[in-house]
This record gives C-alpha cells, structure tokens and sequence, in this order.
C-alpha cells in the first residue's frame, strides 16, 4: 500500500524529501490554487516519476480540493447527496486531507460521487485502512453501492496481516 501525503508536508533538504526526519517513499501531491498540479512518486526521498492524477485515473478531469465542493439536500431517489461546483454538478476528481495525508480520493459525475478510494493513516504514513465504494448511478433497483475494505496491520515496517 502507497503512502499519499501532501507534497507541503515533506521537508527538503538538498533536493531530498524527509517526512519526520526519514527519507521519504511514497506519493506526494502537490496542490496549487486548491486544484491537484501533480503527483509525485518518491522512492528514498528522490523524485523519480510524476503524473498529473491520484490514485483514480481520470484524465482530462478536473481536479479539486473536496471542501471547494457544495453539497445538495439528500436525494432519496439516489440515496445519496449530489455535489455542485461553480452551482453545476460536479464532474471530476476531489481529494479530502486530514493531517496533511491524502484521506479520501472521489471520481464524481453529474454531481453524484460514483466511485471513492478511502484511506486511513495509522499516525506514520502507513496505511491503516483501505476503502472503495462503487455506486452505479444508472442501477434502478436500489442496489447502487458496492463497498470493499481493507484493514492492514503493520510490524516492524511490514505487513503482518491484511483482512478483507
């Protein structure tokens, strides 16, 4: 499991990044004017690929910080909250952050989250979680929502166990 943090929560010594004085692996995203400019992939603290989306590939999309988002009275027809942005329904991807790591990735269309990738950090870096909900918004039988999860347990450094 990647670890994804923002890129301003790294330090920078040399053209080295450091997260708690450690030599940083992971992907950084790096967010300007509360939009994502570009994610970059750190192995030992080196810069050694980038790419202009997160985890889920969307290219093209917009891509934007979840607060920037409105979200809608609750759609009982969708069973679910519609999201505009500029007063239009959202299509894109949006990036939610607690602590400075990457919490949740959204792909959005028309206004309606359809896919989502959750993560929940363990304080480290590591991940702790791993979610993914898929709503089908063409589905008119009520069964819109798939949802998977992951709990990974770490020791020292390493996977111990991952539960599905």
């Amino acid at each position: 499991m990647i670890v994804r943090i923002e890129l301003n929560q790294l330090e920078n010594r040399n053209n080295y990044y450091f997260y708690n004085d450690i030599l940083f692996t992971g992907e950084a995203y790096d967010h300007r004017d509360n939009r994502l400019y570009q994610v970059y992939e750190i192995t030992d603290g080196i810069i050694t690929g980038s790419r202009d989306y997160g985890f889920l590939e969307a290219e093209g999309m917009i891509k934007v910080d979840y607060d920037l988002l409105v979200s809608g009275d609750f759609d009982y027809e969708m069973n679910d909250i519609p999201y505009t942005y500029h007063d239009k329904p959202f299509t894109g991807l949006c990036y939610e952050y607690s602590f400075g790591f990457v919490k949740v990735e959204h792909l959005c269309i028309d206004g309606w989250i359809v896919k989502s990738v959750g993560y929940v950090p363990d304080g480290t870096g590591r991940i702790r979680r791993y979610e993914e909900k898929h709503i089908d918004i063409t589905e008119t039988t009520g069964d819109r929502v798939g949802n998977r999860e992951w709990s990974l347990e770490w020791e020292n450094n390493t996977y111990k166990r991952i539960e599905s």
